[in-house]
């Protein structure tokens, strides 16, 4: 194994440790200690990569937000010129399904509370016009807004959930109708 590869899975390691850690217990309460245990390293290994608990769930929000901005929302306007409301929403969620665990975790009571504002702010500036279009007067675009990325926050924040109940085509569709 190259040290390359090595320090990779290092740092996956603890990124995994502290998602793992937080399942179960509040982000602000977890240590240093408690990472490298979780992970079976020791603290100079943890401190070779990150510099505290906080680099490390900003690497992990990092990764997310651009996944999500990359992977799905990236495409959504090229999308939507050739494709359905429905083909557009399903391509969303099935992109993210990739994150879903980590991103209910990030986002649930024993997330990081900046993360919700860190999501709510990428929905806001990255989510396409065409995607934000509401029959709406224009001067309630901060309000509607505020709304949908509250909405899409919240429901990615319970995605893991309903992916176990419902397909991706299911909730895709049900997008689609509202």
């Amino acid at each position: 194994m190259t040290t390359s590869n090595k320090a990779l899975q290092t740092r996956e390691s603890i990124k995994s440790a502290l998602l793992n850690l937080m399942v179960d217990q509040p982000f602000t309460t977890i240590t240093i200690q408690d990472i490298v245990k979780e992970a079976d390293l020791n603290r100079s290994s943890f401190y070779r990569y990150f510099d505290d608990k906080y680099a490390v769930v900003e690497e992990i929000e990092n990764e997310i937000i651009d996944n999500l901005k990359n992977e799905a929302i990236g495409q959504v306007e090229e999308l939507f010129a050739q494709t359905s409301k429905y083909e557009v929403l399903f391509y969303i969620l099935n992109k993210f399904s990739k994150d879903t665990t980590r991103s209910s975790i990030l986002l649930g009571e024993n997330g990081d509370p900046s993360f919700v504002h860190k999501m709510t702010k990428s929905v806001k500036e990255n989510f396409p016009a065409d995607v934000r279009q509401m029959e709406i007067p224009s001067k309630f675009d901060e309000l509607a807004n505020d709304l949908k990325a509250s909405a899409v926050i919240n429901f990615l924040a319970k995605f893991e959930a309903y992916n176990k109940k419902y397909t991706i085509e299911e909730i895709a569709y049900f997008f689609s109708l509202i």
